[in-house]
């Protein structure tokens, strides 16, 4: 209910996104969904202006951006600028929005560029930008999987289609060396042996006078194995050429037979089993990957900005516009660097008990914020996790239990665990060197 609240009444979603007294932008499942609606916005944006625009390409020379182009400007803004001051996770499908808002700048820079132009060369460069946001649309869409990583049944899904992507992409790198390989040989093969013959002005000079295909380049070629992998071309369908021996056609047959063989017959068996045995060992422990990945979800909300796009270009503002009067413009020195992330980093003292997103109603959110409110009153300053954990303790239990305790590890010891591991991993070395050396003499 609250979702379709955000959803279709947009004041309730600007009034709950914005950092106001209520503080319920604090916590972490109405964070989730104010960045859900933000995202689902852009994509009606994205329709709007390269799917079904209002005004089509031919009535959009004057490259006068009309209001759905410059909320799409706002909202990929925000989203900049959120990239840029609170980075987040680069695993799996992270990189997504990276490359959804690369593409939407090379559209922007299409719709400059196309100013410098005239008019036929600038509706040219209208719908090239559009075809670029297609691409980020497409983007945003593959963008989904990671807000429904959360959900129980969902989210493990979400999790198998990642993983059988990787497998995917993997399979493409081998099957991309088979067929250029393939091609190269079938473009050799169509190599044209005898000269051209004279053009007879009475049946046209072009290839309309009856006679077959006198060349196929490398890239004529690759386009026929690709789309032979789903049945589109058989071995009747090849190409014949007038100006090559008649048994040409039976080489190129024989070499389509072997490529046919070696990719459907091997390769695509190879990623039904490879897919088979990512999608088993997934769904063995699909509790475990689930709430891994609703774990890395909500520490992401966490800490990201309480802010989503294109909202957080006024509080952005806002905070700088803050510290400039409050520290007389010493905006970049390490101290005011740190004041001005407080405001970030105290999201995550929103309540951990929170963080389920699918068992909580409105009375544990009305909760949550009290217990926030009243850890944030005891608390002098946001804490980090480097301060949460005792780290020096865990590094002595670690120790202790590879048998190494005696070794130096004191309190105010600067030593890192890695540096001990490696001492240890060195002394190992070293004594069975001396075994060795023993065993020979």
């Amino acid at each position: 209910m609250v979702f379709l609240a955000f959803l279709l009444i947009p004041i309730v979603w600007l009034m709950f996104s914005l950092p106001l007294r209520h503080r319920f932008n604090k916590v972490p499942i109405i964070k989730f969904m104010a960045y859900l609606v933000s995202h689902l916005y852009l994509m009606i944006l994205f329709t709007l202006t390269a799917v079904y625009p209002p005004q089509q390409i031919w009535e959009s020379a004057a490259l006068i951006p009309h209001w759905y182009e410059w909320l799409l400007l706002a909202w990929l803004s925000g989203l900049l600028v959120s990239e840029l001051t609170n980075p987040g996770d680069r695993g799996s499908l992270g990189w997504i929005r990276v490359i959804a808002i690369a593409l939407s700048a090379v559209g922007i820079l299409c719709h400059v560029i196309a100013l410098a132009l005239d008019t036929n060369d600038r509706l040219l460069m209208v719908y090239i930008r559009n075809y670029f946001l297609a691409w980020a649309l497409l983007m945003s869409f593959v963008q989904l999987l990671d807000f429904l990583s959360f959900h129980h049944l969902f989210g493990p899904w979400a999790i198998i289609i990642r993983d059988l992507l990787k497998d995917l992409v993997r399979f493409l790198v081998i099957l991309l060396i088979f067929v250029i390989g393939f091609t190269l040989h079938l473009a050799a093969i169509y190599q044209p042996v005898y000269g051209p013959k004279t053009v007879d002005v009475n049946l046209g000079n072009g290839e309309g006078n009856g006679e077959p295909v006198s060349t196929i380049s490398p890239i004529d070629t690759f386009e026929l194995l690709f789309f032979s992998l789903f049945g589109l071309v058989d071995a009747e369908g090849l190409p014949t050429l007038y100006r090559s021996p008649s048994f040409v056609i039976t080489l190129a047959k024989i070499t389509f037979g072997i490529y046919m063989m070696v990719t459907l017959v091997v390769l695509i068996n190879l990623l039904i089993a490879m897919m088979s045995d990512t999608y088993q060992r997934i769904q063995q422990q699909s509790d475990t990957e689930w709430k891994f990945g609703r774990a890395k979800l909500i520490r992401n909300m966490n800490k990201t900005s309480a802010t989503p796009s294109p909202l957080n270009l006024f509080t952005k503002l806002f905070s700088y516009c803050r510290i400039l009067y409050r520290k007389k413009g010493k905006l970049c020195s390490v101290t005011n660097q740190d004041y001005l992330h407080d405001d970030d980093d105290t999201d995550a003292f929103s309540d951990s008990r929170s963080v389920d997103l699918l068992a909580h109603n409105s009375v544990s959110w009305l909760r949550n914020v009290e217990d926030f409110c009243v850890l944030t009153a005891t608390i002098h300053g946001p804490q980090r996790l480097e301060d949460v954990v005792d780290w020096s303790m865990v590094v002595k239990r670690y120790l202790s239990m590879q048998g190494i305790e005696n070794e130096g590890v004191s309190e105010g010891t600067e030593e890192s665990l890695t540096d001990m591991i490696d001492k240890k991993s060195k002394r190992s070395e070293y004594q069975s060197n001396n075994v060795t050396k023993d065993h020979n003499k």
